[in-house]
């Protein structure tokens, strides 16, 4: 007859590789489907915006943007935690200043350019992404996702009778008001999604 300690491991040890693969092999592709999901309805508000003459098609901003967006939607199942802190190191390690420098440059420049209303399509954009991406690292996070988990379940269900929580939530996800303290990261975010969304070029000349 099996000792009960040795049967007690050994449920153990199935359950927890039980749980590793549904983490790994169902949640984690599901969390990824859902930002990519996210990503694409961000391209197509900022898509429809243009077509609504909010901006227009050739404006560098839009193009720079949607090929942020194109970045994050290909590095989606690379996205964690660990993996933008290690390009947070490498960026400060390796990159070049004056690169970085010429990118945010460059993009402030193609907003200053665009209408008001083209600049808050752009902005609405960006921070929608930034927002999702946030969220996508910290729900996959074996760390912080079941406290991310438990924490949206207590605000709805008694911060929503009690104070309207939930729906100052929700408003701080669509102005993505939680994401600007990471401000610096996400700018960083932005750089190495350019790169990814297919047209990284070296530097211009300057006023290019």
């Amino acid at each position: 007859m099996m000792a009960p300690q040795l049967l007690n491991a050994i449920v153990s040890a199935c359950a927890m590789i039980f749980l590793w693969v549904f983490f790994v092999f169902v949640y984690r592709r599901y969390r990824v489907a859902v930002l990519r999901h996210h990503l694409f309805a961000a391209r197509d508000r900022l898509f429809e915006r243009a077509k609504l003459g909010d901006l227009h098609f050739d404006d560098r901003a839009y193009g720079m943007v949607r090929t942020i967006l194109n970045g994050l939607l290909r590095s989606a199942d690379t996205l964690s935690i660990p993996t933008l802190l290690i390009m947070l190191s490498t960026q400060r390690i390796w990159n070049k200043p004056e690169l970085s420098v010429w990118f945010d440059e460059r993009l402030a420049r193609a907003m200053a350019q665009l209408s008001p209303a083209g600049r808050a399509a752009v902005r609405a954009a960006l921070a929608e992404a930034h927002f999702c991406v946030l969220s996508h690292v910290l729900h996959i996070s074996v760390i912080y996702g079941p406290l991310l988990q438990l924490f949206k379940f207590v605000l709805r269900m008694w911060g929503e009778q009690h104070f309207g929580w939930a729906e100052q939530i929700a408003e701080a996800e669509r102005t993505s008001e939680l994401a600007q303290p990471l401000s610096g990261a996400l700018a960083a975010l932005d750089r190495e999604a350019h790169k990814l969304g297919g047209f990284d070029q070296a530097p211009l000349p300057v006023g290019a």
